[in-house]
């Protein structure tokens, strides 16, 4: 998630875009309570807070005079917990909602914001025949399904990621022989611009080829993404902008060993990336600066087992979700380690059985992964809560 940015503005509304809490400031200065005097109030401040393992947040504002209400313009969207000058929004839904902080002796300071409460999870669904996978949406709370468009077409493709903001999606094209695709496209949610339908952007890369796993970064500027150099054959992690341009070469893996690169995940505060990276029969997690510095091991794996394709950073980017499996079968186990517990003493098993793909959700509670289908996991409660899909062909659950 990002971090706030906090600023004193002179409008009564300001809009801003955030998930699941809340992320604006604005200020307002004007005769209150009939008597002529000067009222301020200062700038509504929201800092992230954790509650219960949930990531939340905390606004608080202070006039220069009398007490503060507040209030939310859909309770049905965003709830306000407050006592004066303090304020914790509980998002329960998608949609637009205004929080405003009133002193008793006026005026009012407002600020609007699209609550997005991330409710989907998107992955690729393999088909038969040689046909494709294509892109496909499921809703967690009712489980229903929607297959993903472009440009009024079905989207096929795979490894799909969300952009922060759940308005766009980034997936690799499955339009070019033996998958070797040198393209990555970003297409609208819902396949539509104001309902119309409209064509993905297209980003293509002349000296790279077989794409995998584009992740957009937290501020939604950059993807980091795995592929292969057209000239030397290594594979390597790779970032570029959204408005395309040269890529920037993050890693390159070993050129001895059979070295495989997994899913790169970025930190919620966009200064990291997580990544797998196979060496032989083993592969492990490992992380890097976001622009490709310090890369460090972080699991060290032994014997039968060998971590899986991805880890990804919990809520507060001090702890990393990870497969750990046995060689030889698809059993998996999700564990959790410390980013700076390089002597892999595991805080604990999570889930048995799993198959590959953690991800957390962005208010930090759940993870989704596969489990005969697509299943999500109460991180705090440790309870699985729900398969939302069931059947074969179902892979990179991503919310």
């Amino acid at each position: 998630m990002r971090v706030p940015r906090f600023f004193v503005a002179s409008a009564a509304l300001v809009a801003f875009f955030f998930v699941g809490g809340c992320a604006s400031t604005a200020s307002s200065t004007g005769n209150g309570g009939g008597g002529g005097e000067s009222v301020t109030i200062s700038a509504i401040a929201c800092a992230k807070t954790q509650q219960v393992g949930v990531a939340s947040y905390q606004c608080s504002a202070t006039p220069s005079s009398g007490e503060l209400t507040w209030s939310s313009s859909d309770q049905t969207v965003e709830t306000i917990d407050a006592t004066s000058g303090v304020a914790i929004p509980n998002a329960t839904k998608t949609g637009t909602v205004t929080i405003t902080a009133t002193s008793t002796k006026e005026p009012a300071v407002a600020v609007t914001q699209q609550v997005n409460v991330a409710n989907q999870i998107v992955y690729h669904q393999m088909r038969d025949g040689g046909l494709p996978p294509q892109i496909w949406v499921v809703n967690v709370d009712t489980k229903a399904t929607t297959q993903i468009q472009a440009a009024g077409v079905n989207a096929d493709g795979y490894d799909p990621n969300y952009f922060s903001d759940h308005q766009r999606i980034a997936f690799v094209p499955n339009d070019l022989p033996n998958n070797a695709s040198d393209e990555i496209e970003i297409v609208a949610t819902d396949g539509t611009v104001d309902g119309v339908p409209t064509a993905p952007i297209i980003l293509t890369f002349s000296n790279l080829g077989n794409i995998d796993m584009p992740m957009p970064s937290p501020d939604g500027t950059s993807l980091a993404f795995i592929a292969q150099d057209a000239t030397s054959k290594l594979q390597g992690i790779y970032a570029v902008t959204i408005n395309g341009g040269t890529p920037q070469r993050l890693y390159q893996g070993r050129t001895t060993g059979g070295i495989g690169l997994g899913q790169p995940m970025w930190s919620h505060d966009g200064k990291h990336v997580v990544y797998n990276q196979a060496s032989g029969a083993y592969s492990d997690i490992w992380t890097m600066g976001a622009n490709g510095v310090n890369p460090s091991q972080i699991t060290y794996t032994v014997g039968t087992s060998y971590t899986g394709a991805n880890g990804v950073f919990a809520e507060g980017d001090q702890t990393i979700f990870y497969n750990l499996c046995t060689t030889g079968t698809t059993d998996c186990e999700i564990y959790s380690i410390a980013v700076d517990n390089t002597d892999q003493n595991n805080l604990g098993t999570l889930v048995t059985n799993a198959g590959l793909g953690p991800v957390v959700s962005p208010n930090g509670q759940f993870i989704t992964f596969n489990y005969g289908g697509i299943a999500i996991y109460d991180i705090v409660n440790q309870t699985l809560v729900q398969v939302l899909t069931s059947g074969g062909g179902m892979d990179h659950p991503s919310w």
